[in-house]
């Protein structure tokens, strides 16, 4: 059963192929075991210098926080503005 997805939350769900679920109270994107792994085996600090210097595109970098099974509310704090570009790309379309 999927849970409710309010409606902050609804347009990055719909653009994502991962699953979410409720983890308690917390709604958050199905994990990927290899992702959790290195996460739990690397420094996001360092990725995100990465991420900066254009090692990889910021759709790569969501959807790794995505694959590592973050929150929706948190994805958002993080994501926020890129959404709302994207956002308002395809409300352009």
């Amino acid at each position: 059963m999927n849970p409710e997805i309010p409606e902050w939350a609804q347009f990055q769900v719909s653009i994502s192929p991962n699953k979410v679920y409720l983890d308690g109270k917390t709604l958050r994107y199905q994990s990927k075991p290899i992702a959790r792994w290195l996460c739990d085996h690397i420094d996001l600090n360092e990725m995100w210098v990465a991420y900066r210097n254009e090692m990889f595109s910021c759709d790569e970098f969501m959807q790794f926080y995505r694959d590592i099974g973050y929150s929706l509310s948190g994805f958002a704090e993080i994501w926020g503005y890129e959404l709302e570009k994207m956002g308002d790309m395809e409300s352009l379309q």
